[in-house]
């Protein structure tokens, strides 16, 4: 873990800069581009490091053709093309990580910079508590461009924001859960979000989730065959998983913190209600499905976990003592930290220790499918 260590601590030192101005903000863009550059090097340098590392890798190597690009598993038709460019250029897999990296870390910043006044500091946390993403090729994709979208519906430009939307399908099926996104930039009353809650943790212990998720198979011939793989496993996945007290006690707490500076939050940041309103959402998933169909808790609520990097800068919009902006960024950090480990906490051995094309080279680890 010394490598995700060390670089935290790099990105934890650059959002300090970034929070308390640092040689009066002039170094942000410098500060920012090593983010991108050292996430680049780990992430896209890594070596049978991370998930789904067999199925990704025998995905490129067998992407000769367009054709079998896109037939190999049913991939989306995105991140086929995608696959098949690179491979048409090459057939070191290295090289496909490489550029994966530096369109995923590219639009992340260039997202965060357009949206909130702290990207430094969302990227470190994201980076941090969504270590154990890494692996998950087509959906990170996916997810970053939905928030590269979202950057332009925020700006009232509608038509780009459905384009990016659209683009974001062809990289990951489940996208499709980010349409809510339109309806989300308002003010919602706490009535109505308290009550959803509750609504949404009865729905999920009842068997109806398991029915609503099946019906989708009914779209299409590529749905069909992904919920049919989903609700396959749905049933061993819930009993190991399921609905844990941790997980909806750390959504619980951030909601009531987010909701409690929201009247103040919202004066600095116009954009918090959509990042609230996102965030809730995303509760409303993880209780409506983890005691039954824990793929879409894993998968479906990343849309919207996005959020939580975004609503954690704006507390220190709020915060204005230099001595309490320095205590919650330490709180951060060591939050931060917990979730990490908590992030791989399904496939340790996939990330520890870190394997990289220039790091650790001698250490031989059973990829994971």
């Amino acid at each position: 873990m010394e490598v995700y260590i060390v670089f935290a601590i790099f990105l934890f030192l650059f959002s300090f800069f970034e929070l308390f101005k640092v040689g009066n903000g002039k170094f942000g863009n410098l500060f920012l581009f090593l983010s991108f550059l050292g996430s680049v090097l780990i992430v896209g340098g890594r070596w049978y490091t991370g998930t789904d590392w067999e199925v990704y890798e025998y995905l490129f190597n067998e992407s000769t053709t367009f054709k079998e690009a896109l037939s190999v598993w049913q991939t989306e038709f995105g991140y086929g093309i995608l696959s098949w460019l690179v491979r048409s250029v090459t057939d070191d897999y290295s090289v496909f990580l490489i550029i994966h990296a530096v369109l995923f870390y590219g639009l992340l910043i260039i997202s965060f910079k357009k949206i909130i006044p702290y990207p430094q500091t969302a990227f470190f946390y994201y980076f941090t508590t969504n270590l154990g993403m890494v692996g998950a090729n087509r959906q990170l994709l996916g997810i970053v461009l939905l928030l590269f979208g979202l950057s332009f519906l925020l700006n009232n430009n509608k038509k780009k924001f459905f384009v990016f939307l659209v683009s974001s399908f062809t990289f990951h099926a489940t996208a499709y859960l980010a349409i809510v996104y339109y309806f989300l930039n308002r003010y919602i009353s706490k009535k109505v979000i308290i009550i959803s809650i509750i609504i949404a943790f009865l729905f999920g212990i009842s068997p109806l989730p398991l029915q609503v998720f099946g019906s989708l198979g009914a779209l299409n011939e590529h749905f069909m065959s992904k919920t049919e793989a989903y609700l396959d496993s749905a049933k061993a996945a819930a009993e190991e998983y399921g609905l844990t007290a941790a997980g909806a006690f750390k959504r619980i707490l951030f909601l009531i913190i987010f909701l409690g500076i929201r009247d103040k939050a919202v004066i600095r940041l116009k954009n918090y209600n959509l990042f609230f309103n996102g965030y809730w959402v995303g509760i409303l998933v993880y209780l409506v499905f983890s005691s039954s169909l824990n793929v879409m808790v894993s998968r479906g609520s990343l849309y919207f976990n996005l959020m939580e990097p975004l609503l954690i800068t704006s507390i220190f919009l709020i915060v204005k003592k230099p001595i309490e902006k320095c205590f919650c960024l330490i709180l951060v950090f060591i939050v931060s930290i917990l979730l990490m480990y908590q992030s791989i906490g399904g496939y340790p051995d996939a990330f520890d220790p870190y394997k990289g094309i220039w790091y650790n080279q001698d250490f031989v680890r059973r990829p994971h499918r």
